[in-house]
């Protein structure tokens, strides 16, 4: 016989589940039409000039991102007041799992490069592409927006989905990495890849198990973010004065 703390378990964990696949689904959609509402209106994004395009896809992610925060707005407020008391604490426990993300993404990717004859990852092509163009749209998407959206998807809303600690932990790391390569990829070693974007998204959702604060996973993800995209800025201002 089921008790009703029982039934309301297993009303609350589908109401979850249901939730998680929902904006899961959202999201991709989000991702792979970013123009759509250009073309209801009967706007070619094609045809806009290279700043307007900027403005589009920024507002377009924040809107985005801002739906999926009002999704879980009371969660979210909550769990930012408590690591707003804790985060010292989580800093000086959980900074150092930075290193395990760089260490482990160098060795694979140097093992995966040796493999494919010194290429790199076509997203990892696609996004020094844009910022050749355009870095302040990398900055603003790549540090400012991506890691919040991408921690509330890929952590905060599989989570729903995965309940199991372990399970939700390696399903998060390997979506996420799969979300990195897949769709982009050209050969099969391409899809080797999936290894180096899958190591953050490990660390990240050891963080919020850990945790049990988005904010913890989500602050580290704008850090890693934030390094690597100034080391890109690095590059681009030495290489254009020599």
């Amino acid at each position: 016989m089921i008790t009703h703390t029982k039934y309301e378990e297993v009303k609350k964990d589908t109401f979850d589940f249901l939730i998680g696949i929902g904006v899961f689904l959202f999201y991709y959609f989000s991702q792979y039409f970013p123009d759509l509402p250009l073309k209801i209106l009967g706007i070619n994004i094609m045809n806009l000039s290279y700043t307007f395009k900027t403005i589009y896809l920024i507002v377009y992610e924040l809107i985005i991102l801002l739906i999926i925060a009002l999704i879980y707005k009371d969660t979210l407020i909550k769990s930012f007041k408590a690591f707003q008391k804790n985060k010292n604490k989580y800093f000086k426990k959980y900074f150092k799992y930075w290193f395990v993300i760089m260490i482990g993404m160098m060795i694979s990717n140097f093992i995966i490069m040796c493999l494919n004859g010194g290429g790199i990852a076509n997203n990892e092509q696609g996004i020094r592409n844009i910022f050749d163009k355009n870095p302040l749209y990398v900055y603003i998407s790549g540090v400012m927006i991506a890691p919040i959206l991408e921690e509330l998807v890929f952590r905060f809303n599989l989570r729903k989905i995965f309940k199991t600690d372990t399970l939700f932990i390696i399903m998060s790391g390997v979506i996420f990495g799969c979300a990195h390569v897949i769709g982009q990829t050209k050969t099969i070693i391409d899809y080797l890849y999936i290894i180096p974007y899958s190591i953050p998204g490990f660390v990240f959702g050891y963080l919020f198990v850990k945790t049990n604060n988005i904010f913890t996973s989500m602050s580290m993800h704008i850090f890693h973010n934030g390094i690597l995209i100034a080391l890109q800025f690095f590059t681009l201002f030495f290489g254009s004065i020599q």
